[in-house]
């Protein structure tokens, strides 16, 4: 087994922990009216790294992997359920070879399908189909953003 093969299988199974640790944000997206819509949100802003994955252009970053698994575990050791979606999803932006400022903007994204999103809205006032409406705007307009900046040049035709 080779030593990228390892590293791919250790990130796999570090965002699989996450992804459990995160496991409550389903009830919360079909059962809390200024969530709803979160899995669309989620759904979209996973689009990148869906094509990153048919590009096989999957290298993760083991830093950002232990900050995921770091955040994972004192979330759930504190039932701070916002720690582990943030590390849910530094998971998944380990996982892409992209430059910084991408994997910065689509982190900073994640927040489009997280909870914290919907309360904070609620706090605001914002009517429950207005912040359907941001939650998925939000998500597209970096993702398409994202899509932009991670494009591959295609090679000059003669």
């Amino acid at each position: 087994m080779t030593a990228r093969s390892q590293t791919f299988l250790v990130a796999l199974a570090v965002t699989i922990y996450c992804a459990w640790s995160a496991h409550d944000l389903v009830g919360s997206w079909s059962h809390t009216p200024f969530n709803r819509l979160g899995w669309l949100a989620f759904l979209i802003w996973l689009l990148p790294l869906l094509r990153e994955a048919g590009r096989r252009n999957i290298e993760p970053l083991p830093a950002l992997l232990w900050i995921a698994l770091a955040c994972s575990l004192i979330g759930t050791i504190g039932e701070q359920n916002f720690i582990c979606y943030f590390g849910f999803s530094l998971a998944l932006a380990a996982l892409p070879h992209w430059p910084f400022l991408s994997r910065l903007l689509w982190l900073a994204a994640s927040v489009s399908w997280m909870t914290i999103f919907g309360y904070a809205m609620q706090r605001a006032s914002v009517s429950g189909g207005t912040v359907m409406m941001l939650r998925l705007l939000a998500a597209a307009g970096a993702v398409s953003l994202i899509l932009f900046l991670t494009r591959r040049k295609l090679p000059a035709q003669t």
